[in-house]
Order: C-alpha cells, then structure tokens, then sequence
C-alpha cells in the first residue's frame, strides 16, 4: 500500500456519477485499496465493480479523507462554464455563435464529403435516405469506438478525406466553445487556474516551513528570504495565502467534465494556432481537439524539490528556487512557448516563472466581461 496518508489527499469532485466514480478509481490506485484492511471492500478493477459497491466505497472513502462532491449550484471552480450567464446565452446555446462552423458545412469541400460518405453506404444504383444527422452520427461513432475500444470497424466504410473533413468540423464547435474563439469560451476557468495556482503556492510554502524547522544552522537566513518572497496571489488586490500549514495536500484530485480541461488549456494558449475559420480548413493546422481531449482528459500538475537543478547558487537567493514543475496533458509532458526552455522542452519549469505564467488572468475582468450587455 502507498504510503500517503490518508489527510494529506484532497478530492474535488463535479456532481456527476462519472466524475466523481473516475476521481474514486484515481484514489483507489493511488492507495492501491484493493490490499487495504481498513475497507470493507476489494475489487481488481472498474470490470468488477457494481454500482453500489462503488458508492458504498465512496461513502467509506468520505470518512477517511476529504472527498466532495460539490451540488451544481455556484460551483464555480469545476462548472466555471454555468457561472456566467452571458457564455451559456450567448455561446454555449446559442447556435449564431456557431457561424462558423454553419459556414463550413455549406461549403464544397464539406457537402461533397458528406456526399462521398452517403455514398459509402447506400446500394450502388439506390436510394439514399441518409441525412447529414445520420451521417454526422457515423463518424461519431467512427471516432468514439477508435478511442475508447482501437476498434476501427465502424471507420471500414469511411473515406480518410471523409474523416479528415469531419474532423475539423469538430474541432471549429470545440474551438469556439471552449478554447480561444471567443475571449469569454476560455476566460472562465480563471476561477480553476487560480485554485491550481493557490494549491501549488500553499504546498510550496508549507513545504519551504517545514524545511526551515528541520535545518537549524539556515533558520535565520530563511526567516529573511520567506519575508522578502512572501506568497500572494492576485486577486485585484494582492491576498497572502496564509502561513502555508493549513488545508494543504500532497495530492489534490479534481474531477468534472473533459470540456473543463479545454478552457484551462486556452488560458495557457496550449496550441498555438492561427483562428480557424470555415475558410482555413487545413489537415496540417495545430488545433486537434482529440488530441488534447480524446473523450476524456487529465490536466497533472507536479511540484518538485530540486536544489541541484536550481541555477541560483548564492546564499541569498529565494528558497523558491529550489522548487520546479512540471505540466501533463493525458500523462505526457505537456511543452508550452513562453514557459518551457525550448533547449530543454522536457526539463522541468521553475516555479516562479510558472506562477507568473499560470496567474495572468483575472476574474474581475471575466465577472465584467460577464455583465456586459453588448454582442461577443
């Protein structure tokens, strides 16, 4: 069994039965529960769980760590997309907003594709009663099975060019929904990225204090650079986070909807990519969103404790040097422009140049931004 205790596991969850059963299987691997004793419960694996059995090993987990699982309203961390009014109106229900993808579908390239894809399945000389629904339902299940299960059957009648066309009418929905088509898709998970930054800070600082307690002969040294780098975190006006021993965690697990991952990815301008627009269909642009979400996704932030990596070797530099992270996207490492060493993509990044990366949004802006009446 790992040796995490049990109080230093933090669990954040939607209130959605997949969500929160995905945050249970994480904690039950990372405990490894199926060896524990204090459990009335052991199974190999989701294939052999029931229902019941995962809500009962829920319940058992809420007793041992802190495990939430948050009502939808006014969850403004993990359903930051329902918290301003104006997104849900004015894009995420609103099909005007979808123009562009609506002005894809009228063009050549895409009705002949969805004529080479009717063809593909009706009776050569026949009648074909396929809508573009029916159709677009073909290549979601292409796509879905190819994902979740390698199977590539339901693809065999599918043309690539087909595929291809599908695929980016896909993505421009994802694009303006929920990466950076509008300023307001992706703005709203400043409320997420400012937790994120939060919980990272607190950890930090709480682990620089207990540091500072086990090394004596640095005690005064320290006491002079923690003051001079104290931790705020901006807010419109800088807040400390506190004196770093409360409500930190060695493992925070947050678990909503994959969409969540996308607007998070937008703030750090994860892909860079040039608008797509129903005029810019390319098969070689940046912008995949089975790539960044393939049905589900994971965002891991990992903090680390290296001195021997730090580049600042004189006495007087900040602890906070000593410290570095690293970013995973669907557990691969995850390089950003602006924030990686493009000599060293795969090193970890130092943890004040990524604070001050993660921490550019603000959600006075966002909260204004959602009042404002006038068109996106």
């Amino acid at each position: 069994m790992c040796n995490v205790p049990f109080d230093k596991i933090y669990v954040d969850a939607t209130y959605k039965e997949r969500a929160y059963e995905s945050a249970f299987w994480y904690v039950y691997g990372l405990l490894n529960l199926t060896d524990s004793s204090q459990f009335n419960f052991a199974f190999d694996g989701p294939q052999d769980a029931t229902a019941d059995s995962v809500k009962d090993g829920i319940e058992q987990l809420q007793q041992k760590l802190i495990f939430d699982i948050n009502p939808p309203e006014n969850d403004t961390v993990l359903r930051f997309y329902d918290a301003c009014e104006k997104y849900v109106v004015s894009v995420d229900d609103n099909d005007t907003a979808m123009y562009q993808v609506t002005d894809f579908e009228n063009t050549t390239t895409f009705q002949s594709s969805l004529q080479l894809l009717s063809d593909s399945f009706c009776a050569e000389g026949g009648l074909c009663s396929m809508n573009e629904t029916i159709l677009s339902n073909i290549y979601t299940a292409c796509s879905h099975a190819q994902m979740m299960f390698n199977d590539y059957a339901p693809c065999e009648y599918i043309p690539q060019e087909v595929l291809e066309t599908f695929e980016y009418c896909s993505d421009l929905k994802v694009y303006y929904k929920s990466y950076r088509g509008y300023n307001i898709s992706y703005t709203s998970s400043c409320y997420l990225t400012r937790v994120i930054t939060q919980d990272i800070q607190k950890a930090v600082k709480h682990d620089i204090i207990k540091r500072k307690k086990a090394d004596e002969k640095e005690c005064e040294q320290f006491e002079e650079t923690a003051v001079n780098h104290d931790v705020t975190v901006k807010t419109g006006e800088n807040e400390e986070i506190g004196d770093g021993s409360d409500q930190v965690f060695s493992h925070i697990v947050r678990a909503a909807h994959a969409e969540t991952v996308l607007p998070v990815l937008g703030i750090m301008d994860a892909v860079y990519t040039e608008p797509l627009t129903a005029d810019t269909y390319s098969i070689y642009r940046n912008f995949h969103s089975s790539r960044l979400a393939p049905m589900a996704a994971n965002i891991i932030f990992t903090v680390y404790y290296s001195p021997e990596r730090s580049q600042s070797r004189k006495p007087e530099n900040s602890y906070f040097d000593n410290y570095f992270v690293t970013i995973l996207l669907n557990e691969r490492l995850l390089y950003l422009d602006g924030l990686n060493d493009p000599l060293r993509p795969n090193s970890p990044v130092p943890y004040k140049k990524f604070t001050q990366f993660l921490d550019t949004c603000s959600i006075e802006e966002f909260e204004k931004m959602c009042e404002e009446t006038e068109e996106l």
